[in-house]
């Protein structure tokens, strides 16, 4: 028992590195702010993309420990001055956005709480804040308000697991050309064959909110479920997608699953 306990006390103190006091608490944040801001600072005189390749064995794990303005530094030089600067006003394409500053403060503080949102119990106000960003997105897209929905981590939510078709997938707005689907006319087939309406707004979806644009989505509020990405349309944190469905009680009798 002793034995076990020395063991336990002699892991306490590897891992006291990864819980800093305040001091250094402070001195980390301040040091990536420092950072955050000469990188936006430079936004507007540095490459959209570079081509260069990373450096061999940059990344190489090692039993040495390196200081944050190491790491700073290697991530400087390896990740963030490489390849596409999705933050550059140069960068027109494509998925990756420039992101939003006060959504990565955000993002600082849920990762420090650490809050679990996967059921009320543990987390109250967020899944209120979740309801309520679900009910924003049910009235965007004609949804009834006995619709439910679930942020998910993407959108690939949805399989085919038997023989007979019994959904049909219409695009609000495809990756690569932005092409939208005739909805509508889509939507009144699935209809009329009784087929589960599914649309993948993943990436266009939220194109909704553009007026020059809003009547090419006409017929989305026929779909039974809706995907979309808010990471993608909105430049918020990666990671975050939402599903919505019309009928919950179908769901419960549903084929469609989540992958």
């Amino acid at each position: 028992m002793t034995n076990l306990k020395k063991q336990i006390l002699d892991l306490q103190k590897v891992s006291e590195t990864l819980e800093p006091n305040e001091t250094d608490r402070t001195k980390y944040v301040e040091e990536v702010s420092q950072y955050a801001n000469e990188f936006i600072n430079d936004l507007k005189t540095t490459k959209t993309f570079v081509g260069s390749k990373e450096t061999p064995n940059a990344f190489a794990l090692s039993k040495n420990k390196k200081t944050l303005t190491e790491i700073l530094k290697l991530y400087d030089d390896e990740i963030a001055t490489k390849g596409i600067k999705p933050a550059s006003g140069g960068h027109i394409g494509y998925i990756p956005g420039g992101g939003i500053y006060t959504s990565a403060i955000a993002d600082f503080l849920v990762d420090i709480t650490n809050e679990y949102v996967g059921m009320y119990f543990s987390c109250p106000g967020g899944v209120a804040i979740e309801h309520v960003l679900l009910d924003w997105m049910k009235n965007m897209f004609g949804f009834p308000e006995s619709a439910v929905g679930n942020l998910t981590s993407g959108g690939s939510i949805a399989n085919l697991k038997g023989l007979n078709p019994f959904l049909v997938i219409a695009s609000a707005g495809t990756t690569d050309t932005g092409s939208i689907d005739p909805l509508q006319e889509i939507g009144e087939i699935a209809k009329a064959h009784n087929l589960w309406y599914h649309v993948d707004g993943a990436y266009g979806g939220f194109f909704i909110l553009v007026d020059e644009k809003k009547n090419q989505f006409k017929g989305i509020e026929m779909a039974d479920s809706l995907v979309v990405d808010p990471h993608k349309g909105l430049f918020l944190p990666y990671g975050l997608g939402a599903v919505l469905v019309k009928d919950k009680e179908a769901v419960y009798h549903s084929h469609v699953v989540r992958a």
